[in-house]
């Protein structure tokens, strides 16, 4: 049995394909004020303020403000390199949180690109599990209670982390460079 084989009847045994496991929800993140809020803090290390900005219809500047609410320093600029190599951990950041059509813009990747990612890559469907059915996120600016949860989390960010948080760190996906 081949690789291809193996995959396929896996997912005939599972049942996932037709749709005979339940869907699952996305995940409840409620110490985040908002869906939006919690892409931005999962993405602002993997994705570049302009692609983020585009997926939701937002400005660069309204995600890069909802980026400063957390308390985290600078977001980073990222090549076209590191891009490509931070695909696995963006699928993982976001599989709960975007739908597919808007995972696939973040990634810069088409649908088959997608497809081949998922079966090939490390069983990634299996090890990610159901896609849960998430709704198109579209930015909305914070009400001013979401404003005042960000206010707090970036007060648990800055007394947590201190002065260290402007200290420069290491560029993402620097250990494929060494």
């Amino acid at each position: 049995m081949n690789r291809g084989e193996f995959l396929a009847l896996s997912a005939a045994l599972l049942n996932w394909e037709a749709g005979g496991l339940a869907t699952p929800q996305p995940i409840p993140e409620p110490h985040f004020p908002s869906r939006l809020y919690l892409f931005v803090w999962r993405n602002s290390e993997l994705a570049n303020v302009d692609r983020m900005a585009g997926l939701v219809r937002a400005r660069p500047r309204d995600i890069l403000e909802l980026g400063e609410s957390r308390g985290l320093s600078r977001k980073p600029e990222l090549t076209v390199d590191q891009l490509k190599r931070v695909y696995v951990t963006v699928l993982r950041q976001n599989w709960r949180v975007l739908p597919n059509s808007q995972i696939i813009e973040l990634l810069g990747s088409t649908p088959e690109q997608f497809a081949f990612h998922l079966r090939r890559d490390d069983y990634l469907w299996i090890a990610l599990g159901p896609k849960p059915e998430c709704a198109e996120l579209v930015y909305r600016p914070l009400s001013a209670n979401q404003r005042e949860q960000a206010a707090g989390i970036r007060a648990i960010v800055r007394a947590s982390i201190g002065p260290d948080l402007e200290a420069p760190g290491e560029a993402p996906a620097q250990f494929y460079m060494r």
